[in-house]
């Protein structure tokens, strides 16, 4: 695991310690991703790079718009600075994507132990840590949002355990969980985007408040996208 692009490029990141239960997303699928959030208005100033080719089919970066080389870092001093929600965080890697590219803050919400301290230790090892905020809480029981205070969210990642989204009554209470966030005032800018990483086989949600955008297949994931 890698950051991509912007200021800490190429540096490493602590994997979870069990990446066969987790399914880290792959650095690939996470370039295509922030190049679709680049072409959706987010981190336009920021530079995206080609990544090595670690497997993933070139179908899928095919998909997304690259920036202009030439294209300056955004700093947390831009007119509109993007403030990241990162929802199972696990050690950080959407989140500290967001913050190299340029995100001014972003909140992690994770509860597992071990994950959270390799999160941490990510920041530190970034120096990132004056940035973010961690917060070892339930991301579905939303008492979190009371404990923020970089708000409103610009971007909202949300990458719950393959387990809990295969699990009908769990994925109702992500969904209400996504909905309650966006109902909540002042909490998610008008105009964010959400980014909801599921199994290939689990349809995009219908959200309430939540406009759907796009979604993208990667081999056996999908990335759901939608605007507030």
């Amino acid at each position: 695991m890698r950051i991509i692009a912007g200021t800490h490029r190429h540096r490493a990141l602590l994997p979870p310690r069990d990446a066969a239960t987790t399914r880290p997303i792959t650095d690939r699928v996470k370039e295509s991703l922030f190049s679709k959030l680049w072409a959706m208005g987010v981190f336009q100033d920021v530079v995206q790079e080609p990544v090595d080719d670690d497997g993933e089919s070139p179908e899928a970066m095919a998909q997304a718009p690259m920036a202009p080389a030439d294209m300056p870092v955004q700093t947390a001093e831009s007119d509109t600075p993007v403030t990241a929600l990162d929802l199972f965080a696990g050690t950080g890697s959407l989140g500290l994507e967001a913050l190299s590219r340029g995100a001014a803050f972003c909140t992690f919400i994770e509860r597992d132990r071990d994950a959270r301290r390799r999160l941490e230790q990510n920041l530190s090892t970034l120096e990132l840590a004056n940035r973010a905020r961690v917060l070892s809480v339930d991301a579905v029981g939303l008492s979190w949002l009371t404990l923020s205070s970089h708000i409103p969210f610009s971007v909202v990642f949300c990458d719950p355990p393959y387990a809990q989204v295969e699990d009908e009554a769990q994925r109702e209470r992500i969904k209400a969980m996504l909905e309650a966030l966006a109902g909540a005032p002042g909490v998610v800018a008008a105009g964010a985007v959400l980014v909801l990483r599921t199994p290939d086989k689990i349809a995009a949600p219908a959200l309430r408040d939540w406009n759907p955008h796009d979604s993208r297949r990667y081999g056996s994931m999908m990335l759901h996208y939608y605007v507030k």
